[in-house]
């Protein structure tokens, strides 16, 4: 269901249907011809046309043409029985032009339209039209769109249907207004209406230029493209061309998006989403549709920022992601739901489940909500990233350098390096989801860790003083957090030399360790 598809069709209709009238109206009242338009319609689409209302020409050197109650039907099986339907339709034809046999639309008004495009769950689409075949053949011929330099659409409605799916997004467009020097020039636009997604209604709008009608529906150039999009809380600037428009080839655009917050976004997300801002993202898209380059990624959110460039391919059984990424500070707090939004659910849930029993689940320390490990069998990785400063709660890892490898569900971030409270560490994490539940393993080393200094920094304590070796190596399996960390084996050694230790904090390091050799055995 190509949109230059729906475009060929709709010019089409407006060629004959103004084309016959205009011609008609020299020799004879074109609502005379009035049936010999439908049945020229019906012979090229192979669906049922009508025009409720007398068609309304006035001669001049630019003629004017009107009419209203225009109606196309759709499919047989379609979900409605229009494809078509316009409320009004008018335009000023350029008299000279004509004569000589051009087509020169000097303004095309559309009110009130509404188009249905949908498929079935057999893969049929509403687009397949009887004359198709025809209607390639003309186009092979002396067929010529029609030059139109102004056009005004008010209050028409898109609808897509995706039968195979079971899904819904209607396009509304309140005002666009659009105009152009002639045919070959770009076309500069004003545009605001609503999409509705899973029943979501989003205002946006856009302004600037794009290019020329005859390159959209022509191909074989570049295709310029400079827009500012607002709505979902966000601004969007794309600028840029594509060599390819209908086949999302050569893409090069540039894309940037600011905002205050994502918390826009959340009719799409349905939440879960970090209040931090400012938002700002910059990147250059380059390449095509199945085989894209994200080159100069900037992304800044409140005070974490992010840099590098992404490829994406799309051509393997995943999709797959090559990159390298960098970051000077990350703040994890910034990229989680604030605790604001996770306080305000969590009252909710008491709220909800007042008067009524506590279950053993919600005692549980650890979830046993799934883990979305779907998402690791969906795509395939291979990511080299550095951070020079990591703020996690409680404590801060500085000089991080790793690989995050994801291949048919099998995650690793191998090998990982950073530097805790001045001391050098190493690891891995290991997450398998190939078969069956999760496998998770974690394993971390530390040859001297600063002991004194990290319980200094994450629990505020001046308890202990000196280093020592650490070796933490532990797997688990599951589906939740809660199977995993009940299934946990291996080990966590501490070897620490030389150290001192005040003797109030020794009787709860005692405790702490008979807790810990109960709890792993």
């Amino acid at each position: 269901m190509r949109i230059a598809t729906l475009l060929k069709i709709l010019a089409g209709l407006v060629v004959l249907v103004v084309a016959v009238a205009i011609v008609a109206v020299l020799v004879i009242d074109p609502n005379e011809y009035k049936d010999e338009i439908i049945a020229a319609v019906e012979d090229q689409t192979g669906r049922d046309f009508s025009i409720e209302s007398d068609i309304d020409l006035k001669l001049g050197l630019t003629p004017s043409f009107a009419d209203s109650g225009v109606r196309l039907a759709n499919a047989e099986w379609g979900s409605r029985p229009d494809f078509l339907s316009v409320g009004e339709f008018a335009a000023e034809v350029a008299l000279l032009p004509l004569i000589f046999g051009n087509l020169q639309i000097n303004r095309l008004v559309l009110r009130d339209a509404d188009i249905l495009i949908e498929n079935d769950a057999k893969g049929r689409s509403n687009l397949d039209f009887t004359g198709d075949e025809k209607k390639e053949k003309a186009s092979e011929g002396t067929f010529n769109l029609p030059q139109i330099n102004n056009v005004l659409i008010e209050n028409a409605v898109l609808t897509l249907i995706d039968g195979a799916r079971g899904t819904t997004t209607k396009l509304k467009i309140i005002r666009l207004a659009a105009k152009a020097e002639n045919l070959s020039a770009p076309l500069a636009i004003d545009l605001s209406g609503v999409v509705t997604l899973e029943g979501q209604a989003i205002d946006f709008s856009a302004e600037g230029k794009i290019g020329a009608p005859t390159l959209l529906l022509a191909g074989g150039k570049p295709y310029p493209i400079d827009l500012m999009l607002t709505g979902l809380g966000l601004t969007a600037k794309i600028g840029g061309a594509v060599a390819d428009l209908a086949n999302a080839k050569g893409i090069d655009l540039k894309l940037e998006v600011s905002g205050s917050s994502l918390e826009g976004l959340t009719p799409l997300t349905g939440g879960g989403l970090p209040r931090t801002g400012p938002i700002a993202l910059a990147v250059v898209l380059k390449g095509d549709a199945d085989n894209a380059m994200l080159e100069n990624i900037t992304l800044k959110i409140g005070q974490t920022d992010v840099a590098g460039s992404v490829s994406v391919d799309m051509r393997g059984k995943r999709p797959r992601l090559e990159g390298t990424l960098t970051a000077v500070h990350v703040d994890i707090a910034e990229l989680f739901p604030s605790e604001e939004g996770a306080s305000g659910d969590r009252a909710t849930e008491q709220t909800a489940g007042a008067g009524r029993p506590k279950s053993n689940a919600a005692a549980k320390v650890f979830s046993s909500d799934p883990l979305p490990l779907d998402v690791l069998q969906a795509i395939d990785a291979k990511l080299d990233f550095t951070v020079a400063q990591l703020i996690l709660p409680g404590a801060t890892l500085t000089d991080i350098k790793g690989r995050l490898a994801l291949d048919n569900g099998a995650l690793a971030l191998k090998p990982v390096s950073a530097t805790l409270v001045g001391s050098a560490i190493t690891g891995n994490v290991g997450v398998d989801t190939r078969n069956g539940p999760a496998s998770v393993s974690v394993e971390i080393k530390a040859p001297q860790l600063d002991l004194g200094e990290l319980l200094r920094e994450v629990a505020g304590l001046d308890k202990l003083r000196g280093g020592g070796a650490v070796d933490v190596s532990l797997r688990g399996t599951g589906r939740s957090v809660a199977e995993i960390m009940a299934s946990l084996n291996g080990h966590a050694r501490l070897l620490m030399d030389k150290g001192e230790m005040k003797n109030d904090f020794l009787g709860n390091i005692s405790g702490l360790t008979q807790t810990i050799g109960e709890a792993f055995g």
